[in-house]
């Protein structure tokens, strides 16, 4: 199952067991103990709120994702029919024209993975608006406003989106007099949008921004053609995947191969038709559109423009700049509205600008055609990825230790700094009715937690804690727990490591089990010493790749009491004679009498330290 939507999912789950106040769409037991929004647990606020109000009469486990991605899959068959009627009048190529829209790769590859962001036709209905200038201007303006109130509700990256198609709109459509109505318009959809979001708790928490990521999550220079995706689905039948670089699975913006042969088509013939197609024409007609177009794409390709694996421009930003366009990292999403506007122009030019009618109709149909069979493979994995269904999936707090303790704590705190196993923390605590302050959220304020987690670390140095507490790091935060736990001397703080990823520091409040049974728990006393996995150009899970018989082992305070002054490493009863031993920042490095270090890798040691 895909980590976000454990992520979706235990937002929902904190919200629902949270009192209704206002600001609408506060869980008070995430992010504790001020709460967050579950606009950053990406839990869809307009399906959340709704289903809170009607939680009394909901069954103990109930989600609305599944439900949310059916909902948007039919709406973008009602918005690309309500966009392509504008332009065409017969109803069989209207419902032929509307397959590539359905099955877009960029909306496929969300289902699932990103839910709320499968809501892309809010950038069809926004694109209505802009060519439908023709309708009723108080219409217009009524769907405006309904897309700045409905758009933060569901997913705040598709307000740039919108908004771009609304400057558009002013900068190309209506009459010279009509522009200031239409510029206090789009200030009025501003503040409505501004008031939704302060209405769902946006700006009612410390998870509200980010200051780093622009530039990573980028749209790759092939992505256009590139039938790779961070699922591992194959999305053409016929192009071969080609690399992406950093983080650039994220800007994924294939646009199948139907839609890449028919607009390269369509380009040669505008090229050898020049006068007669005179395709300058359409730039004239639609200057702030062409404009938004190439301004989106810049921000999607980012400041690290990436081909392949290869970044080669990069361009830095002064750092409050760079922190803004952070807002929105993952900017190759920001490629979207471009992407439809191809689709619309392919297949309008193929129905409606072709000399014979019936051999454009036909042509439409040939596109979705060769469009279905090119993604064919992703529609046959998403099929078989919901027909292998399982109500059992595997998650790290899946152990006795944290099944016996369910009903032991009332809070759960991180004393690390790490987020990357805190979903599945807040998974367990969001079906147990505890809060926590585990960051799991899309945004969240990293000083404010690093330095609260500092004076939780200090705190239980000095044996204050509280008994209602669990205090769980995470296998990344190794070393913080061996500082904190090699330390403690109070009787009433038991430690250990329960599972393969968290280590623990749990009061004895009289309710707290150890089960026997649980062979993945092991107490501070009993801890092995393990080589750190570590892996890098040089290092291969903790194994020196220049000088294999070197081993690497985290620094703190639990490694050195094995290592200092010792002089053989045990493994599995067998003696491995130390030959030097020397720190580098955060590790140690020790080079023992064996061939291959990767002999003690995984694997628990001693020394004849702490035989």
């Amino acid at each position: 199952m895909e980590r976000d939507i454990i992520q979706h999912y235990a937002g929902w789950n904190f919200y629902r067991s949270s009192p209704i106040r206002f600001p609408l769409g506060i869980a008070e037991s995430m992010s504790a103990p001020e709460g967050a929004s579950v606009v950053y647990s990406d839990s869809i606020p307009l399906f959340a709120i709704l289903f809170r109000f009607l939680d009394p009469i909901l069954p103990d486990s109930f989600q609305y994702f599944g439900l949310f991605v059916l909902l948007s899959y039919m709406l973008q068959g009602g918005a690309s029919a309500l966009l392509l009627s504008l332009f065409l009048n017969r109803f069989w190529v209207i419902l032929v024209g509307t397959i590539p829209f359905v099955f877009s790769p960029i909306l496929m590859e969300r289902a699932f993975r990103h839910t709320s962001l499968t809501a892309h036709y809010l950038i069809l209905l926004a694109l209505y608006c802009y060519f439908s200038h023709n309708r009723e201007g108080k219409q217009r303006a009524l769907l405006w406003i309904i897309l700045a109130i409905l758009t933060p509700l569901i997913h705040t990256y598709f307000l740039p989106m919108i908004y771009a198609v609304f400057v558009a709109d002013i900068l190309d459509n209506g009459a010279k007099k009509e522009k200031p109505r239409s510029v206090l318009c789009l200030a009025g959809c501003l503040c409505l949008s501004v008031l939704t979001l302060f209405s769902v708790g946006a700006f009612s928490t410390g998870s509200s921004g980010t200051s780093f990521g622009y530039g990573y999550f980028s749209m790759n220079v092939n992505s256009i053609f590139n039938p790779v995706s961070l699922t591992g689905i194959r999305w053409s039948h016929l192009l071969p995947p080609l690399p992406q670089g950093f983080g650039t699975y994220e800007g994924f913006n294939y646009w199948g191969l139907g839609i890449l042969l028919t607009f390269f088509l369509i380009s040669i013939h505008l090229i050898l038709s020049f006068k007669k197609s005179k395709p300058l024409h359409y730039a004239k007609e639609h200057p702030g559109l062409l404009l938004i177009c190439f301004v989106l794409t810049l921000f999607a390709v980012s400041t690290t423009v990436i081909a392949n694996n290869s970044a080669f421009i990069n361009i830095s930003l002064p750092s409050k700049l760079y922190a803004l366009c952070s807002t929105f990292r993952s900017s190759g999403r920001m490629f979207w509205p471009v992407t439809y506007l191809v689709y619309l122009f392919c297949i309008v030019y193929l129905a409606h600008h072709l000399t014979k009618k019936q051999l454009g109709n036909g042509l439409v149909l040939l596109l979705s055609i060769v469009q279905l069979i090119d993604i064919s493979p992703a529609i046959l994995a998403k099929h078989q990825s919901m027909t292998a269904y399982s109500d059992q999936f595997e998650i790290l707090t899946d152990t006795p230790f944290f099944e016996e303790n369910r009903d032991t704590y009332k809070n759960v705190i991180s004393p690390g700094t790490s987020a990357f196993r805190g979903i599945y923390v807040a998974l367990w605590c969001s079906e147990n009715g505890m809060s926590t302050d585990f960051p799991f959220l899309a945004r969240f304020d990293a000083d404010l937690h690093a330095s609260r987690a500092a004076s939780v670390r200090e705190n239980l140095l000095n044996g204050n804690y509280d008994e209602d507490t669990l205090y769980l790091f995470t296998e990344e935060d190794e070393s913080l727990f061996h500082d904190v736990a090699f330390y403690i001397n109070s009787p009433e703080l038991v430690c250990g490591k329960a599972g393969e990823a968290f280590y623990f520091i749990a009061p004895d409040n009289g309710d707290l089990k150890l089960p026997s049974n649980d062979d993945s728990l092991i107490l501070y006393e009993d801890l092995p010493l393990i080589v750190a996995d570590y892996s890098d150009g040089i290092w291969d899970h903790g194994v020196l790749l220049s000088k294999p018989n070197t081993i690497t082992f985290l620094n703190n305070a639990f490694s050195k009491s094995f290592l200092d002054n010792a002089s053989v490493i045990y493994c599995e009863g067998m003696p491995y004679e130390i030959q030097k031993i020397y720190e580098d920042p955060g590790y140690i490095m020790v080079e023992v009498d064996v061939e291959d270090g990767h002999l003690l890798c995984e694997k628990p040691l001693n020394t004849n330290i702490r035989p």
